[in-house]
């Protein structure tokens, strides 16, 4: 409403017109507030957008140097199959498949899987040098052994071998020498007392562990009582 003096008369009264109502519709309403949100965007986006002239001289060495390291791992040399080994006829070929796949997971260039390797080959060849170490050291104390060592140790030792060529086997014999238990001290005790028995059962006219002896009982039997008494092995 607004309000003007009429002067018809000799005193002048306020007069109030009446302004026409301004009509507003929903549609109205959410144009006007989507413009409010566009120029709120606008605004934000003034502010955190970093023009050219204001990037700083590290932001763009980051930049560059990212670029660079990039470009240096597409160069790094992968092909696995470069790998070398000392022994590689005796390489289990599904242990180095996997050991690829964990190089190239890790992203290791042919050079650093190759130190890895070298390093794993002198941790084996250590490992082996400690266990033929252990075995010269039970030989050394089986001739000193005072059961079967000393002065008679080389006639004892036809004993061992006379128990073993009678109740041991191929498999055996190979199971002994592949891991070089044999030349341990309680290994060779054993054979040797077995070597005995059969020398008193040869003696006694029994055979070697076929016959019976003065208890009625073979070698076999008696060594191995839960076995069939046919002394087979």
């Amino acid at each position: 409403m607004t309000g003007v003096q009429t002067c018809a008369l000799p005193i002048c009264f306020p007069v109030t017109i009446p302004q026409p109502e301004s009509k507003t519709t929903p549609e109205s309403n959410l144009e006007a507030k989507s413009n409010e949100e566009k120029k709120g965007d606008e605004a934000d986006k003034s502010k955190t957008e970093v023009k050219p002239e204001d990037k700083k001289p590290e932001d763009e060495k980051e930049v560059k140097d990212n670029k660079e390291e990039e470009e240096k791992e597409d160069e790094v040399d992968r092909d696995y199959s470069k790998l070398t080994f000392k022994d590689p006829e005796n390489i289990d070929q599904d242990l180095l498949k996997e050991a690829t796949e964990v190089f190239g997971e890790s992203k290791l260039s042919v050079e650093q899987a190759q130190k890895l390797i070298q390093l794993q080959e002198k941790f084996i060849e250590k490992t082996h040098a400690k266990y033929h170490e252990q075995v010269d050291g039970w030989i050394k104390e089986g001739k000193k052994d005072p059961e079967f060592g000393g002065k008679d140790y080389e006639k004892n030792m036809a004993a061992v071998n006379k128990a073993f060529t009678t109740y041991g086997s191929e498999a055996l014999g190979k199971f002994l020498d592949d891991y070089r238990f044999g030349d341990h001290p309680e290994v060779i005790r054993m054979f040797y007392r077995i070597g005995q028995t059969l020398t008193e059962d040869s003696k006694a006219g029994a055979g070697i562990g076929k016959k019976p002896s003065s208890d009625g009982k073979t070698l076999a039997e008696r060594m191995y009582p839960n076995s069939p008494s046919s002394g087979q092995f």
